[in-house]
């Protein structure tokens, strides 16, 4: 039970750190990543032109260009060799005028501010062009409004061919910190980025979620309730699980117990009656010892074994003189007559019975029959009888 309590207060433990780590990654995620960006002015410009890199501009000198046209090749090599030196070197990437697709688009004057959400609605619903593959910008037309309503130039270009050349500055291990486009007349660049376009969905998130915080906390907050009961209720089911199984254990112990018990007493039963048939002498034996022991004269009539002694009777012509004759066997300790001796006129001999007891036999034990100790086992075995 100690043990069990302390995995639940780990586990409840466990949770509340993952319910916290979870909301601060919530809140995280709602702060927009274009002002945890960089802001500086860039000191080198990399134009795309014809699917090639170009160096446009090296304000610090950094490069050592000197005014010399760098092949693509020697200019990311350049790249790479300032950025492992220079952390705070900034590089943009500019696109040309050509490459673009520049859309003019009315907006009303009232929603302004949320001009990059009806532009990129617009997109989808004005242009085959899909958020997925494009990356896009605006910038509004100089002068007033015009009936209410202000003209944007919405301007479009290939996610694609964007990201290959981003991909190939960071194989230099340089980053891009913005993407702006060359002015109409090639003498300058419009103050826009297309990367800002990818972070619009996480601004326009952090506006619809900045007053509701309190009812994401409510929210989690009752998430970690729910699953604090959970884990609770789990750890009493297993708790109850735990308790039927080693109860049933104890039952299947006991069962075995009992049957283990069981099988020794027959075991040592078992024993016992082996024991005491292996020390019963086999039948065929007493007869052959028998037979070479009583003379000429006599034969048996009627032969008996029961447990350790053996019950004999026949005619002989001096019945009296078989006693020492039986005696001095080595499987015979005693003879003892059973019934007197008679006289058999037709035969010409006299009738005996004695009953002789076995050596190496087991003792009659107090209480018991003559014949047999009793609970050694040889009771249970029938008596051997000899009729001629």
């Amino acid at each position: 039970m100690a043990q069990l309590d302390q995995t639940l207060s780990q586990d409840l433990s466990g949770l509340a750190g993952r319910a916290f780590a979870w909301w601060t990654g919530e809140l995280k995620g709602l702060v927009p990543r274009r002002g945890a960006r960089r802001q500086s002015v860039p000191g080198i410009v990399i134009s795309l032109e014809d699917g090639r890199l170009w160096l446009v501009r090296d304000q610090r000198g950094l490069l050592g260009s000197g005014g010399e046209s760098l092949s693509e090749a020697q200019l990311l090599e350049r790249l790479a060799r300032q950025g492992r030196s220079d952390r705070s070197m900034s590089v943009r990437l500019r696109l040309p005028w050509h490459t673009c697709l520049v859309r003019p688009v009315s907006v009303p004057e009232r929603a302004a501010g949320d001009a990059a959400r009806i532009l990129a609605l617009d997109l989808e619903r004005g242009t085959p062009f899909s958020a997925t593959d494009v990356y896009q910008a605006h910038v509004r037309e100089p002068g007033p409004a015009r009936n209410g309503l202000a003209i944007y130039s919405h301007l479009i270009v290939k996610r694609a061919s964007v990201d290959a050349a981003i991909a190939r500055l960071a194989g230099a291990g340089v980053h891009a910190d913005a993407v702006d486009v060359a002015s109409a007349d090639g003498k300058g660049a419009l103050a826009i980025d297309f990367l800002a376009s990818r972070e619009a969905g996480t601004l326009a998130a952090a506006r619809r979620w900045r007053g509701t915080t309190a009812t994401l906390a409510g929210v989690v907050a009752l998430l970690a309730a729910g699953a604090v009961w959970q884990s609770f209720s789990q750890h009493e089911a297993a708790l109850a699980a735990i308790e039927a199984e080693t109860s049933a254990a104890k039952t299947r112990l006991k069962q075995a117990e009992a049957a283990e018990r069981a099988s020794a007493a027959g075991q040592v039963g078992a024993a016992a009656v082996h024991a005491a048939k292996m020390s019963r002498p086999a039948p065929a034996h007493l007869i052959e010892e028998l037979t070479r022991l009583l003379p000429d004269d006599a034969h048996l009539t009627d032969l008996s074994l029961d447990g350790g002694t053996l019950s004999i009777t026949g005619f002989a012509k001096s019945a009296s003189a078989l006693v020492p004759v039986l005696e001095r066997s080595d499987s015979f300790a005693e003879a003892a007559v059973l019934s007197p001796f008679t006289y058999d006129a037709e035969r010409g001999r006299e009738r005996f019975s004695y009953r002789l007891r076995l050596k190496h036999a087991p003792e009659p034990a107090p209480g018991s029959s003559a014949d047999a100790p009793a609970g050694d086992g040889a009771a249970d075995a029938p008596p051997l009888e000899v009729v001629p």
